[in-house]
């Protein structure tokens, strides 16, 4: 229930940030912040989530060896490294963009990077939670944080002026705050204050970044599949449009990112302990008929939702935001369907976690990307931002069956060395 009230909470305080937001910012100065939310889930989702991923992963391991100060201290040494790492590429971009584009474009993306950084340095003490099944801890972070953030932009509007950066200031701001607090509730709940002369375990260092490396390419493909949309309309039809198709986009996605994410929350915890070490057969295959569980249940929601999408389109772009941003709400139920067809391949990488083995959705993940990138290019070019909707339905049909595929033969294999 706390799994389901923090998905909920985070959903509709992403729609009413939405809501919000397009109150108080011009049509073109949405399509900017969308724009810099591209650069902030690219720093939260490259390099933060990866790790995210290892550390999820290992905190029941090192539980279950009795090395649970190690790893804090592990987690503690490498958030600490990407954050230095982020910081100087901060640097080095902000003095490129205003040497080759212009100031505000720079201040743009160097603020969206900081706020890259502290929201992903608080998603990995919330996975960690995640791991260790506080789920109330992680329902309220996850909620207030998405919340807050909007409600932080609306407030700088109001007191300083109705642009792009100046709601990314108050995004920071806020960021800011919701990582010092998650920080302040990890310390004091999880890693206690006698960890100060724990020695680093390397052994422990090499298999989580072992475990996360796989997650870096495929995260790069992720984060360019869900930008590349935002990107192509900008440099064809510019700010304006952005900011109309993504309120669209937005709606399509808020649900589908829910359910895929309430699913994964519930269960992959479960399955991992499940499965064990992978070692049993009887353990690996009621992981994986968990996993096949979460997935079926994921198709007859995203199915439900094209439908109600197909009828009142116009009625939930409205409700959402306002009459400004309605120009592409027929578009809807198409990058709904389109969305969930992504969201069905991220949660059959589930099979792939479990198994350790998720290299296999690799060429799925890089010739969908690729297809979404070029087609979304070509397709706004010649049919305008209709033609990103189909493109993207395109991308996702190619990487809903590729990714299905995928799972059979993972399946089929686990069975055959089974009997070997």
């Amino acid at each position: 229930m706390w799994v389901l009230a923090g998905q909920l909470g985070v959903a509709f305080a992403g729609l009413a940030g939405v809501k919000l937001l397009t109150h108080v910012l011009p049509v073109s100065e949405f399509g900017k912040l969308s724009l810099a939310n591209t650069v902030i889930g690219f720093i939260s989702m490259n390099l933060f989530i990866p790790f995210g991923q290892g550390l999820m992963r290992f905190w029941s391991v090192s539980n279950a060896r009795g090395e649970l100060p190690l790893f804090y201290e592990a987690s503690r040494r490498l958030a600490r490294y990407i954050c230095y790492a982020v910081l100087t590429a901060d640097m080095i971009a902000f003095l490129t963009l205003n040497m080759i584009k212009n100031l505000e474009w720079s201040i743009i993306v160097s603020i969206s990077v900081l706020i890259g950084i502290a929201s992903g340095h608080a998603n990995l003490r919330i996975g960690i939670f995640t791991a260790a099944r506080q789920r109330k801890k992680t329902a309220l972070l996850e909620t207030g944080a998405t919340l807050a953030r909007p409600i932080g932009g609306v407030f700088m509007v109001l007191l300083i002026a109705s642009s792009a950066d100046v709601v990314l200031f108050g995004y920071l701001i806020v960021t800011t705050i919701v990582l010092v607090i998650t920080e302040l509730i990890y310390t004091q709940t999880l890693v206690g204050s006698n960890n100060d002369n724990i020695q680093p375990s390397r052994r422990l260092d090499k298999e989580i970044i072992s475990y996360s490396i796989q997650f870096f390419m495929w995260q790069i493909f992720i984060s360019i599949y869900l930008s590349c949309d935002k990107w192509a309309i900008q440099a064809y039809h510019g700010a304006e449009a952005v900011g109309a198709y993504a309120v669209v986009s937005q709606l399509a996605i808020y649900p589908l990112m829910f359910g895929s994410s309430f699913l994964h929350g519930l269960f992959l915890p479960i399955v991992y302990q499940k499965a064990g070490d992978l070692s049993n057969k009887v353990q690996r295959n009621s992981g994986f008929r968990t996993l096949s569980m979460m997935t079926g249940l994921y198709v007859l929601g995203a199915a439900a939702l094209i439908g109600m999408f197909m009828k009142f389109h116009e009625t939930f772009v409205l409700v959402m935001s306002n009459k400004r941003y309605v120009e592409f709400s027929y578009l809807l139920p198409i990058l709904a369907g389109a969305w969930a067809l992504f969201y069905y391949g991220q949660l059959l990488s589930g099979f792939g976690m479990l198994a350790n083995k998720l290299k296999s959705f690799n060429w799925a993940k890089s010739i969908s990307t690729v297809l979404a990138v070029g087609s979304t290019i070509y397709l706004v070019k010649t049919n305008g931002v209709s033609g990103v909707a189909w493109a993207l339905l395109i991308s996702g049909i190619v990487y809903g069956i590729w990714s299905s595929l995928v799972v059979f033969n993972l399946i089929k294999s686990s069975g055959h060395t089974d009997k070997e």
